[in-house]
């Protein structure tokens, strides 16, 4: 509770400081008749800097790396639709289900781009007008009828000073608004920008997927013409398999080197997981599979 009125009182001291060390710049408007000077009205003008104000920057909550994980698998049909139709893995984003998605992770900060745009847009366009209320010739007048509909038979001398008084205030009221919608402003900027580069890595992976079917082929000729490919694929995911599990490979008995060499295989044609993949995925498992393989049976040679 102290850090949180500590944080308060800062905030406050803090703005009231800087208001205070603005500069208006302040004339006074004087109307003639018969050659004598009587007061008008009052000007106060000032160039509203908002380069100080800062965004509140909430924690933003990314989609998890599971849920993209099952995103893919459960669109990889949609996947190869277009790549198939589009003949290449641009304009990804215009997919409806994938599209779809996009909306997944704006809605987990609270934002969506289309409206989050349009209220940026409609704040910034609200900050330039209450600027332009703010420094208004007319704004002392429109504060000197309200506060004599308010005080009708009161004195010259009291309206003109009541005036004053409720003009500033007016000028306080208006800039303490052009600071609150440049926060909230700034706020919807960073939440938009941030949960786009959350969209980004999103759409990295997508891209890396939509590539490997590219380089792979979607079609069994493709596939025959880059058995090459595959046999160092196999070669790479044997080097990794040594590198990860070498002390654990080294360490099993013969016997039992023996019977995963003979059973991997068959693990990846009958396994009730491995059914469920796409054929794309399929083609991946089989290739790491061989690779593991390769691994174990260097060590029976």
């Amino acid at each position: 509770m102290k850090k949180i009125i500590f944080l308060l009182l800062s905030s406050i001291l803090f703005s009231t400081a800087y208001w205070l060390s603005t500069w208006r710049t302040c004339e006074t408007i004087y109307s003639t008749i018969n050659w004598v000077k009587y007061f008008s009205s009052l000007h106060c003008t000032e160039n509203i800097k908002l380069s100080w104000v800062v965004a509140d920057e909430p924690s933003l909550r990314d989609v998890s790396s599971r849920k993209i994980n099952d995103f893919i698998i459960a669109n990889n049909n949609v996947i190869v639709n277009h790549l198939e139709w589009s003949g290449s893995c641009d304009d990804l984003s215009d997919v409806t289900e994938i599209k779809a998605f996009e909306t997944i992770i704006y809605s987990n900060n609270d934002i969506s781009f289309t409206t989050t745009s349009s209220s940026i847009e409609t704040l910034a366009e609200s900050i330039e007008e209450l600027k332009e209320d703010y420094n208004s010739l007319d704004l002392y007048s429109t504060v000197y009828s309200s506060t004599q509909s308010k005080y009708p038979i009161s004195s010259v001398d009291f309206l003109r000073n009541a005036t004053r008084e409720a003009y500033f205030d007016k000028q306080l009221e208006i800039k303490d608004s052009i600071l609150d919608k440049q926060k909230e402003k700034l706020t919807l900027l960073y939440k938009l920008t941030e949960s786009q580069k959350f969209i980004e890595t999103f759409y990295d992976r997508l891209d890396r997927v939509c590539q490997w079917y590219d380089i792979k082929g979607v079609s069994e000729e493709e596939e025959e013409e880059n058995e090459e490919e595959k046999e160092d694929l196999i070669l790479e995911y044997k080097k990794e398999f040594n590198t990860k599990l070498w002390d654990k490979l080294d360490s099993m008995p013969r016997q039992t080197l023996q019977q995963l060499s003979v059973k991997l295989l068959d693990y990846a044609a009958n396994s009730p997981v491995f059914k469920r993949f796409s054929e794309a995925q399929r083609e991946i498992v089989r290739l790491k599979i061989s690779g593991l393989k390769a691994a174990i049976d260097e060590r029976l040679d």
